[in-house]
This record gives C-alpha cells, structure tokens and sequence, in this order.
C-alpha cells in the first residue's frame, strides 16, 4: 500500500464549501493542477504566510515549502501535492487548463454562500490594492474574459459595484477596476468573517480603513454595519 511522506486530507476538496472555495479561486489564479495528479502554488516571498495557511488548510502543516529561482532570476516559494483524489474533485473547476481556454465559471462556485470566497481567492491572485498620490485606495481584478464576466455578475448582484463598471482591456488580459468607494464595500465584502488571505493585502486595506474611520470619514463601513 502507498504510504505517504507527508500528511494530507485528500477529502478535504470533496464539497465546495467557504473555505475550499477559496482555495479553488486561488488556484485558478495562480496555481496549476497537472494531469499527473499534481497540485502546485508558487508565489512571491512577501506572500509565504498564504502557504502556510494551505498547509494548515490541507492538514499537511509537515510539508516543506519549496524555493525555486526562476529564469529571469526572480525567486519563488510554493508547495506541491499529489492526489489524485483532489485532482478529480478540482479538474471540473477547469484547473487542468491553461487560463485562456477556461470558460465561465462552474455553478457550484456561484452559490450566494460560498461565491465571495471564491472572490477573495481570485483576488489575492490576480488582484491588487494599490493607493493613489491623494491618499485614496483603489482595486482591481485582472483575467480573461469569461472569468471576469461572471465575478462582475457576482459583485453586481452582491451590491458590491454597479452594472455601469466596465471590463477594461490591458494588451490581452482584461481588467475589473473599482472606484474608491467600491474598493472600500469590496474590501468589506471579501474580509468579513474570512479564514484564510494573503495578510499583505489585507493588511493595507485594514490600515486605509482605520485612517479614514479616525478621520471620521467612512461612511461606507457605517453602511456595511447597518445593512448586517
């Protein structure tokens, strides 16, 4: 019988849930699920704490966290993990395939519950925070189409942004911008009651948030709270 080296839930994708949502979506932005059974997700050092945290996620906290350089001589950390159990339970998330040929997202994603997590996990991927010369934080998601097509259906229909945001094109990669006060409620949005994140962007958007409530100026957290 084969015996692992390191520990690992392999049921642990079996339902899309709040947490296994967001893994897929972190997945689907930056990782990859090969046909040899392998998942992997490879980042930036700044970021190792999100590696850490799918270690404890996957009950695998024994495994290593690799180090690579890559050709350009940029360095990487990631983890990687064999199962073939949690390859066919994620494939049909379209992991297998390269990003310009996925299609819309799976239904099972866009369940009102779960969709947000899902949101925060193509976020911390393929998302950024980023604060202007006046002081005002701004976000955007960036991805092919179909992707984003469906995540502005999901903050539309969340009250996170009108129907009025376009899907902007940058060369061959399309983007969702938001404005400042969409950037607050969106922050809100994929934060609360949130388990795992990349602590560097949460981070920023916490301390925009503190500012602008000691200044007495933000109205769209009062919002947020009233509407709970």
């Amino acid at each position: 019988m084969f015996k692992r080296k390191y520990s690992l839930n392999e049921k642990i994708f079996d339902d899309v849930n709040n947490n296994s949502a967001y893994w897929i979506g972190l997945l689907y932005a930056d990782g990859s699920c090969t046909m040899e059974n392998k998942i992997r997700l490879w980042i930036h050092p700044q970021d190792i704490d999100i590696l850490k945290q799918m270690k404890d996620f996957l009950r695998s906290t024994d495994r290593p966290i690799k180090e690579k350089i890559s050709k350009d001589g940029k360095r990487y950390v990631g983890i990687e993990v064999r199962s073939w159990r949690i390859h066919n339970k994620i494939k049909k998330f379209e992991l297998t395939t390269i990003k310009p040929n996925r299609h819309r997202i799976n239904i099972e994603l866009l369940q009102p519950e779960i969709r947000k997590n899902f949101v925060r996990g193509i976020f911390d991927g393929d998302g950024s925070f980023y604060v202007d010369q006046r002081g005002y934080l701004f976000c955007e998601i960036a991805g092919y189409m179909p992707l984003l097509k469906d995540i502005k259906n999901i903050l539309v229909v969340d009250g996170i942004i009108s129907e009025k945001n376009k899907i902007v094109k940058s060369g061959s990669i399309f983007r969702i911008r938001l404005s400042a006060s969409h950037t607050l409620k969106f922050g809100y949005y994929i934060y609360n009651n949130a388990q795992y994140y990349i602590r560097r962007k949460f981070n920023l958007f916490k301390s925009h948030a503190e500012r602008l409530n000691n200044i007495g100026d933000n109205k769209y957290e009062k919002l947020y709270y009233l509407k709970r």
